[in-house]
């Protein structure tokens, strides 16, 4: 389970309810389709959900706009450039001064992002930032008017004017929110349009886009921004964009599951590669940060808070975690069952594949990098409680490459005629502040029935996100499509998220080809996945 350190005691009950509403315990399979509905899927007004006061604001929407003010000297020099390349610089540089105020100050002044309050209808803002005594008088007064103009959908318009130096910025924005693998996804609809008035009498006007948000850290109880995609500021004949690439809350989160002797190296970690402040070069500002690392992860050093003492090569035994779901598939009568029961194995290996080092280790862990031709071995022989007729599993595991790592594997249960053989690699990089993994490879289950024939099934990973690296305790969530294609049937399994100690969230199908070539099977439905309540009492060899 991940820890929620950050929410008070008295709480806990209501956070853990609020993250796991809309989720139906255990999976529902109705028709063909397994399916769990769940806050990940949730997509209305997030306000429709009750949150509990911990993580509520004191402050409204519409003191929001103000962020765009806290630098009112950097937004007055705007007026001072003397052509159009460095009048463009100056916004630049303007809008990238309220990044922190926007996205991360709350961070630092509540610990953690808060909900803000919902404004009623109408409800004003006035703001106002004078010259200050260590400024110049000619940098005149910067004034800020918000009103909420729209309830449903909450919609926040606003005007900031410096009329002594011929600065006027009108804006609106909305938010459009959605869940995704354990995160709220906020794509912020509006736009602000920036007037500067010139000395010959003309204006020239900036068009500024808004970022997209993905707020994380919801699992600890203490949640925080990462910025995502591309924000553009276009006008006087130049586009400026802003690419985020994540980590941008303040380089100094609560690292509450990290001891505090390695709370430097892990900073140090996460601020690799990063310039700070950003450097402008001619007319582009850059930032090299650790979000853009896309190489091999283990040139990158850890704290040894964050290693693991299992060596990669030891992974592909959580194949084998249920061997009796495992020998079962042997004993399916028919094409369709054998499908079945191969989809019902596949599903019972996620819990120790995935989310199984959160419970024994506290988190997940970096494993160790194996040597070339290191080698594992596994052996599951059949237990006093179940048949002596299924007979014993075993596992070979061997490092076939170390640049990049691939590790290759055969489980075989002789008895029943099952053999796999597999390999996998990771492709790496970062985005937003997660660890994202293409795993590489697939297995293939060969079945050997009783009239001496053989059937196959194709079995492709998921794709992999690691959270929670900003508090030290990381975590890992599936997304993407795998698929068992074999026998005549192909399932999926769409991963939806919210795998690290809740109910594994995914939607399954059966179908008889393609599924868009053929509606799903009807006798899926009698497929019965408890997933999460799969325990193995098998020990590893």
């Amino acid at each position: 389970m991940t820890s929620t350190e950050a929410v008070p005691a008295s709480q806990r009950g209501s956070w853990t309810s609020f993250l796991k509403s809309y989720v139906n315990s255990p999976p529902v399979c109705t028709g063909a389709l397994l399916t769990v509905h769940s806050i990940a899927s949730f997509s209305g007004d997030l306000s429709s959900l009750t949150a509990p006061p911990f993580i509520l604001s004191p402050v409204s929407l519409t003191e929001f706009p103000a962020y765009w003010c806290e630098h009112p000297d950097i937004f007055a020099a705007i007026a001072d450039a003397k052509d159009d390349e460095s009048r463009a610089l100056a916004v630049l540089r303007w809008f990238i001064s309220t990044l922190k105020g926007q996205y991360t100050s709350r961070n630092e002044s509540m610990g953690s992002e808060k909900k803000p309050l919902n404004p009623v209808l109408g409800e004003l803002f006035y703001g106002k930032w004078p010259a200050t005594s260590t400024s110049s008088s000619s940098q005149g007064t910067t004034t800020l008017l918000v009103e909420q103009v729209s309830h449903h959908p909450p919609i926040t318009a606003y005007v900031i004017e410096n009329k002594t130096k011929g600065l006027r910025l009108i804006g609106h924005n909305a938010q459009k929110t959605s869940f995704s693998a354990g995160s709220i996804i906020v794509k912020q609809i509006g736009h602000a349009i920036l007037t500067v008035s010139l000395p010959n009498n003309t204006k020239v006007e900036y068009l500024i886009t808004l970022p997209r948000l993905r707020i994380d850290g919801l699992w600890y109880g203490s949640p925080y921004i990462e910025l995502t995609d591309t924000s553009y500021i276009v006008g006087g004949g130049y586009v400026s964009t802003i690419e985020f690439k994540g980590i941008l809350h303040g380089f100094s989160p609560v690292f509450s599951a990290v001891p505090a002797s390695q709370r430097g190296s892990w900073t140090s970690f996460l601020k690799s590669y990063v310039n700070s402040p950003p450097v402008c070069t001619g007319a582009l500002l850059t930032v090299h940060s650790i979000a853009s690392f896309s190489g091999d992860l283990s040139s990158l050093t850890a704290p040894p808070f964050i290693l693991s003492p299992v060596s990669l090569t030891e992974f592909p035994a959580y194949w084998c975690e249920h061997p009796d779901i495992f020998a079962a598939i042997a004993d399916a009568k028919d094409d369709e069952s054998r499908a079945l029961a191969v989809l019902r194995w596949f599903i019972s290996t996620l819990k120790g594949q995935y989310t199984s080092r959160n419970e024994s280790m506290g988190s997940e862990k970096k494993p160790l990098n194996p040597v070339l031709g290191e080698l594992f071995y596994g052996k599951w022989p059949a237990t006093s409680t179940s048949s002596s007729s299924q007979g014993t599993t075993t596992l070979l595991v061997e490092q076939v490459s170390h640049h990049p790592p691939i590790t290759a594997y055969v489980i075989e249960n002789k008895t029943k005629g099952l053999r796999l053989i597999g390999h996998n690699a990771q492709k790496t990089s970062f985005s937003a502040g997660s660890i994202i993994v293409k795993q590489i490879g697939h297995a293939i289950l060969t079945v050997s029935l009783p009239n001496n024939t053989k059937v196959e099934y194709l079995i492709t990973l998921p794709r992999l996100r690691i959270d929670g690296l900003w508090y030290g305790s990381p975590y890992i969530e599936l997304t993407d499509t795998s698929y068992i294609v074999g026998g005549g049937y192909v399932s999926t399994i769409e991963f939806k998220g919210i795998l690290h100690g809740f109910s594994p969230v995914f939607s399954v199908g059966m179908y008889l080809s393609w599924p868009s070539l053929s509606e799903p099977i009807e006798s899926a439905k009698e497929l019965d996945l408890r997933s999460k309540l799969i325990k193995s009492d098998n020990s590893r060899s």
